[in-house]
Protein backbone atom coordinates (compact mmCIF):
# COMPACT_ATOMS: atom_id res chain seq x y z
CA UNK A 1 0.00 0.00 0.00
CA UNK A 2 1.52 3.66 -1.07
CA UNK A 3 1.02 5.63 1.80
CA UNK A 4 -1.50 6.47 4.46
CA UNK A 5 -3.92 8.93 3.64
CA UNK A 6 -6.35 10.69 5.80
CA UNK A 7 -8.91 9.97 3.43
CA UNK A 8 -8.47 5.99 4.19
CA UNK A 9 -8.34 6.15 7.94
CA UNK A 10 -11.64 5.13 8.36
CA UNK A 11 -10.89 1.94 6.56
CA UNK A 12 -7.47 1.54 7.67
CA UNK A 13 -7.53 2.94 11.18
CA UNK A 14 -4.27 5.45 10.61
CA UNK A 15 -2.93 8.35 8.74
CA UNK A 16 0.32 9.81 8.23
CA UNK A 17 1.31 13.28 7.94
CA UNK A 18 4.19 13.99 6.85
CA UNK A 19 6.43 17.53 8.50
CA UNK A 20 4.23 18.84 11.06
CA UNK A 21 7.21 19.93 12.59
CA UNK A 22 10.01 21.90 11.12
CA UNK A 23 13.73 20.59 11.24
CA UNK A 24 14.69 23.42 13.65
CA UNK A 25 11.62 22.45 15.34
CA UNK A 26 12.32 19.04 16.11
CA UNK A 27 15.86 20.07 16.68
CA UNK A 28 14.45 22.24 19.73
CA UNK A 29 12.07 20.41 20.97
CA UNK A 30 14.29 16.65 21.36
CA UNK A 31 16.59 19.21 23.37
CA UNK A 32 13.60 19.95 25.62
CA UNK A 33 12.77 16.49 26.22
CA UNK A 34 16.18 15.33 26.89
CA UNK A 35 16.02 18.08 29.71
CA UNK A 36 13.02 16.78 30.68
CA UNK A 37 13.80 13.39 31.20
CA UNK A 38 16.75 13.88 32.57
CA UNK A 39 15.32 16.00 35.36
CA UNK A 40 12.45 13.62 36.01
CA UNK A 41 15.00 10.54 36.32
CA UNK A 42 16.80 12.29 39.12
CA UNK A 43 13.63 12.37 41.32
CA UNK A 44 11.46 9.28 39.97
CA UNK A 45 12.53 5.69 39.13
CA UNK A 46 11.16 6.06 35.10
CA UNK A 47 12.42 8.56 33.16
CA UNK A 48 10.49 6.85 30.10
CA UNK A 49 6.87 8.20 31.11
CA UNK A 50 6.57 12.46 30.93
CA UNK A 51 3.22 12.43 31.63
CA UNK A 52 0.94 15.42 31.34
CA UNK A 53 3.93 17.78 30.87
CA UNK A 54 2.32 18.97 27.19
CA UNK A 55 -1.33 20.23 29.42
CA UNK A 56 2.02 22.68 32.00
CA UNK A 57 4.88 23.15 29.30
CA UNK A 58 4.74 26.72 27.93
CA UNK A 59 7.37 25.38 25.07
CA UNK A 60 4.78 21.87 24.58
CA UNK A 61 1.23 23.54 24.59
CA UNK A 62 1.75 24.75 21.23
CA UNK A 63 1.70 21.38 20.19
CA UNK A 64 -2.01 20.95 20.58
CA UNK A 65 -2.19 23.98 18.23
CA UNK A 66 0.00 23.26 15.07
CA UNK A 67 -2.54 24.12 12.34
CA UNK A 68 -1.27 21.30 10.10
CA UNK A 69 -2.13 19.02 13.17
CA UNK A 70 -5.79 20.38 13.98
CA UNK A 71 -5.95 20.22 10.47
CA UNK A 72 -5.51 16.35 10.00
CA UNK A 73 -7.75 15.72 13.24
CA UNK A 74 -10.40 17.59 11.82
CA UNK A 75 -10.34 15.82 8.67
CA UNK A 76 -10.12 12.59 10.40
CA UNK A 77 -12.49 13.58 13.83
CA UNK A 78 -14.97 16.63 12.79
CA UNK A 79 -14.50 19.92 12.57
CA UNK A 80 -15.33 20.31 16.59
CA UNK A 81 -13.22 17.77 17.67
CA UNK A 82 -12.25 17.06 21.57
CA UNK A 83 -8.72 16.66 22.84
CA UNK A 84 -8.95 14.06 26.17
CA UNK A 85 -7.40 14.20 29.48
CA UNK A 86 -4.46 12.24 28.01
CA UNK A 87 -1.08 13.26 26.71
CA UNK A 88 2.41 12.51 27.04
CA UNK A 89 5.62 12.36 26.27
CA UNK A 90 8.03 9.11 26.04
CA UNK A 91 11.76 8.78 26.02
CA UNK A 92 13.16 5.40 24.87
CA UNK A 93 10.00 3.26 25.14
CA UNK A 94 9.43 0.73 22.67
CA UNK A 95 6.13 -0.67 23.31
CA UNK A 96 5.03 -4.41 22.03
CA UNK A 97 1.93 -5.63 20.19
CA UNK A 98 -1.16 -4.28 22.30
CA UNK A 99 -4.41 -2.21 21.35
CA UNK A 100 -5.24 0.35 23.90
CA UNK A 101 -8.16 0.07 24.18
CA UNK A 102 -7.36 -3.56 25.95
CA UNK A 103 -7.86 -2.07 29.77
CA UNK A 104 -11.21 -1.06 28.83
CA UNK A 105 -12.49 -4.41 27.36
CA UNK A 106 -10.85 -6.24 30.50
CA UNK A 107 -12.63 -3.70 32.96
CA UNK A 108 -16.44 -4.31 31.09
CA UNK A 109 -16.67 -1.55 29.12
CA UNK A 110 -18.49 -1.46 25.63
CA UNK A 111 -18.38 2.12 23.94
CA UNK A 112 -15.26 1.45 21.69
CA UNK A 113 -18.18 -0.67 19.84
CA UNK A 114 -19.98 2.18 19.25
CA UNK A 115 -20.59 3.12 15.89
CA UNK A 116 -20.39 6.50 16.25
CA UNK A 117 -16.83 5.55 18.50
CA UNK A 118 -13.84 7.34 17.01
CA UNK A 119 -10.98 7.92 19.23
CA UNK A 120 -6.92 8.48 18.14
CA UNK A 121 -3.82 8.93 19.46
CA UNK A 122 -2.27 11.76 17.79
CA UNK A 123 1.77 10.92 17.48
CA UNK A 124 4.53 13.16 16.37
CA UNK A 125 7.55 11.33 16.20
CA UNK A 126 10.67 13.52 16.70
CA UNK A 127 13.41 11.00 14.81
CA UNK A 128 12.76 8.57 11.63
CA UNK A 129 11.56 5.18 11.96
CA UNK A 130 14.46 3.03 10.91
CA UNK A 131 14.96 -0.80 10.74
CA UNK A 132 17.78 -1.09 12.43
CA UNK A 133 16.57 1.53 14.82
CA UNK A 134 13.03 1.62 15.10
CA UNK A 135 11.56 5.28 16.27
CA UNK A 136 8.04 5.13 14.92
CA UNK A 137 4.88 2.46 14.56
CA UNK A 138 3.93 -0.57 13.09
CA UNK A 139 0.25 -1.58 12.80
CA UNK A 140 -2.07 -4.34 11.37
CA UNK A 141 -4.29 -2.01 9.61
CA UNK A 142 -8.04 -2.59 9.60
CA UNK A 143 -7.45 -4.34 12.64
CA UNK A 144 -9.76 -1.69 14.26
CA UNK A 145 -12.75 -3.02 12.60
CA UNK A 146 -12.44 -6.72 14.02
CA UNK A 147 -15.10 -6.60 16.67
CA UNK A 148 -14.19 -10.77 17.31
CA UNK A 149 -12.21 -11.22 20.63
CA UNK A 150 -10.82 -13.94 20.17
CA UNK A 151 -9.29 -13.24 16.71
CA UNK A 152 -7.76 -10.23 18.02
CA UNK A 153 -6.28 -12.28 20.99
CA UNK A 154 -5.42 -15.08 18.69
CA UNK A 155 -3.44 -12.56 16.43
CA UNK A 156 -1.89 -10.75 19.27
CA UNK A 157 -0.71 -13.72 21.01
CA UNK A 158 0.76 -14.72 17.35
CA UNK A 159 2.99 -11.44 16.98
CA UNK A 160 4.23 -11.82 20.30
CA UNK A 161 5.08 -15.41 20.16
CA UNK A 162 5.59 -16.49 16.53
CA UNK A 163 5.28 -13.05 14.31
CA UNK A 164 6.66 -14.84 11.34
CA UNK A 165 3.65 -16.51 10.91
CA UNK A 166 1.58 -13.47 10.80
CA UNK A 167 4.38 -10.88 9.53
CA UNK A 168 2.21 -10.20 6.19
CA UNK A 169 -0.17 -8.70 7.90
CA UNK A 170 2.12 -6.21 9.45
CA UNK A 171 2.76 -2.90 8.21
CA UNK A 172 5.70 0.08 9.45
CA UNK A 173 4.64 3.31 9.07
CA UNK A 174 7.29 5.22 7.41
CA UNK A 175 7.42 8.13 9.15
CA UNK A 176 10.27 10.84 9.20
CA UNK A 177 11.51 13.24 12.29
CA UNK A 178 8.43 15.72 12.33
CA UNK A 179 5.81 13.69 11.36
CA UNK A 180 2.10 12.97 12.69
CA UNK A 181 0.69 9.41 12.71
CA UNK A 182 -2.95 9.00 13.66
CA UNK A 183 -3.85 5.42 14.88
CA UNK A 184 -7.65 4.57 15.94
CA UNK A 185 -6.86 2.91 19.99
CA UNK A 186 -8.27 0.18 19.22
CA UNK A 187 -6.11 -0.25 15.84
CA UNK A 188 -3.09 -3.37 17.23
CA UNK A 189 -0.01 -1.43 16.99
CA UNK A 190 3.72 -1.82 18.43
CA UNK A 191 6.45 0.54 18.78
CA UNK A 192 8.92 0.01 15.80
CA UNK A 193 11.87 -2.20 16.96
CA UNK A 194 15.20 -1.77 16.91
CA UNK A 195 17.80 -4.74 15.39
CA UNK A 196 20.15 -3.90 17.74
CA UNK A 197 20.54 -1.98 21.09
CA UNK A 198 18.41 0.47 21.67
CA UNK A 199 19.60 4.41 21.23
CA UNK A 200 19.97 6.16 24.03
CA UNK A 201 21.13 9.62 25.22
CA UNK A 202 21.07 12.42 22.30
CA UNK A 203 20.25 9.78 20.22
CA UNK A 204 16.87 8.60 22.51
CA UNK A 205 13.71 7.72 20.62
CA UNK A 206 11.25 10.68 21.55
CA UNK A 207 7.72 10.35 21.13
CA UNK A 208 4.81 12.70 21.91
CA UNK A 209 0.90 11.44 21.91
CA UNK A 210 -2.28 13.03 22.50
CA UNK A 211 -5.42 11.42 22.54
CA UNK A 212 -8.63 12.94 20.51
CA UNK A 213 -11.93 12.06 19.83
CA UNK A 214 -15.09 13.08 17.95
CA UNK A 215 -17.03 15.06 19.85
CA UNK A 216 -19.89 12.99 20.96
CA UNK A 217 -20.91 10.92 23.71
CA UNK A 218 -17.62 8.39 23.53
CA UNK A 219 -15.70 11.32 24.14
CA UNK A 220 -17.30 11.77 27.49
CA UNK A 221 -17.28 7.92 28.40
CA UNK A 222 -13.73 7.94 27.95
CA UNK A 223 -12.78 10.93 30.06
CA UNK A 224 -15.22 9.99 32.56
CA UNK A 225 -13.10 6.30 32.38
CA UNK A 226 -9.95 8.18 32.99
CA UNK A 227 -11.06 9.97 35.90
CA UNK A 228 -12.65 6.94 37.55
CA UNK A 229 -9.60 5.00 37.14
CA UNK A 230 -7.48 8.16 38.99
CA UNK A 231 -9.80 7.51 42.08
CA UNK A 232 -9.51 3.40 41.79
CA UNK A 233 -5.67 3.71 41.44
CA UNK A 234 -2.92 4.18 43.74
CA UNK A 235 -2.03 7.91 45.28
CA UNK A 236 0.90 7.85 42.67
CA UNK A 237 -1.33 7.20 40.00
CA UNK A 238 -3.88 9.99 41.11
CA UNK A 239 -1.18 12.63 40.94
CA UNK A 240 0.03 11.26 37.50
CA UNK A 241 -3.41 12.15 36.47
CA UNK A 242 -3.18 15.57 38.23
CA UNK A 243 -0.74 16.21 35.68
CA UNK A 244 -3.27 16.52 33.08
CA UNK A 245 -5.71 19.08 34.54
CA UNK A 246 -6.53 21.95 31.67
CA UNK A 247 -6.08 25.45 32.32
CA UNK A 248 -8.09 27.92 31.03
CA UNK A 249 -5.65 29.55 28.84
CA UNK A 250 -5.58 26.16 26.82
CA UNK A 251 -9.63 25.87 27.03
CA UNK A 252 -9.63 29.66 25.30
CA UNK A 253 -7.13 28.73 22.72
CA UNK A 254 -8.77 25.50 21.47
CA UNK A 255 -12.40 27.31 21.55
CA UNK A 256 -11.17 29.99 18.87
CA UNK A 257 -9.96 27.40 16.33
CA UNK A 258 -13.93 25.74 16.82
CA UNK A 259 -11.98 22.20 18.87
CA UNK A 260 -12.52 21.47 22.92
CA UNK A 261 -10.75 20.28 26.11
CA UNK A 262 -13.01 17.35 27.68
CA UNK A 263 -14.00 17.69 30.29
Amino acid sequence: MKGWPLEKFRENGVAHVPQVLSKEDVKSLREHLLRKADEKSASESNPTYLSGLLFHDEKLQGLFFIPKVVESLKAVLGADYAILPEATAHRGYFSVWHQDTDTLEREGFRFHFDPDYRIVQAGIYLQDNTAEWGGGLDVVPRSHNWRSRIKRRCILGALRKCPWLVSSLVQKIPSKAGDLVVFDLRMIHQGSQPRGPRPTGADAKLSIFMACSRNNSCAVQYAAYLKDVATLKSERYKRLMDRHRIDDTLRAQAKALGIRFVP
